[in-house]
């Protein structure tokens, strides 16, 4: 899984490649929130870039929810980036910010890399690399 976290930037990247579904994201989710470095109010960031589609449907959004749910004590105080450079994916994350706002939930779409670590307050979002 395209995962690392940066304990002292305080934050977790996530680089999904490939088709990107509500299993995948709920997998991502917890690969974040369980990975043994990640501490509560550190930031997610979604780097979907790289994904060639993201396909999910709105029977999903309660299997998110369920995560959100989930991960609560792990996630309180934790912002959520998600770097999305294609307007038909950005409208429902957008939504999606919305639906987990009273959730306590912070997330921000941003159109580019340099925009998350901008709000990060570092110099670089890196490109993971992985295996072919």
């Amino acid at each position: 899984m395209e995962v690392e976290i940066y304990p002292s930037d305080r934050y977790a990247l996530a680089q999904p490649r490939g088709r990107v579904t509500g299993d995948v994201i709920v997998d991502y989710g917890r690969a974040m929130a369980y990975h043994k470095e990640w501490e509560p109010g550190f930031t997610e960031v979604w780097d979907i870039t790289f994904s060639e589609s993201v396909d999910v449907l709105p029977t999903d959004i309660g299997r998110f929810k369920a995560l959100e749910e989930e991960t609560l004590e792990l996630l309180r105080g934790s912002r959520t980036i998600v770097i999305v450079d294609r307007p038909l994916i950005r409208m429902p994350v957008e939504l999606y910010a919305r639906l987990m706002r009273p959730l306590g939930r912070d997330i921000v779409p941003v159109k580019t890399r340099e925009e998350a670590a901008a709000l990060l307050g570092v110099s670089h979002i890196p490109v993971l690399t992985h295996p072919v």
